[in-house]
């Protein structure tokens, strides 16, 4: 046996974290309906679920730079006042059909009046 010689591979994950067989790599199951979609079929990551969150403040965020009077330039740190924003607390993969219903579902609900 050579040195650096593999013994087995890992398996292959998509971002979501779940296994993908090995040849099955464009296929993946609807979290809405449970069906297996057919091969090159396009995912539709679709947020369910929101939270606000306090994002803190960063005095030492981005580079920037500054054009002083002399005509040089001088890199600067510009700070990020953080404030509150949202955050995804859970996403579903979902097939073309089902996002669209669920983004129909969505809009019909906002434009309900809110009743107390």
């Amino acid at each position: 046996m050579r040195y650096g010689q593999v013994f087995y591979t890992f398996p292959a994950h998509d971002r979501s974290g779940s296994f993908i067989k090995k040849g099955a790599t464009s296929m993946y199951r609807c979290d809405s309906c449970g069906k297996c979609v057919p091969p090159k079929t396009p995912c539709k990551r679709v947020v369910v679920k929101k939270m606000r969150f306090l994002h803190p403040e960063r005095p030492r965020a981005k580079k920037g730079v500054a054009i002083l009077k002399n005509g040089k330039k001088k890199m600067v740190w510009i700070p990020d006042p953080g404030g509150w924003g949202d955050q995804i607390a859970q996403e579903s993969r979902m097939c073309p059909r089902c996002a669209s219903t669920w983004e129909k579902e969505q809009r019909e609900m906002m434009k309900q009046p809110m009743s107390a």
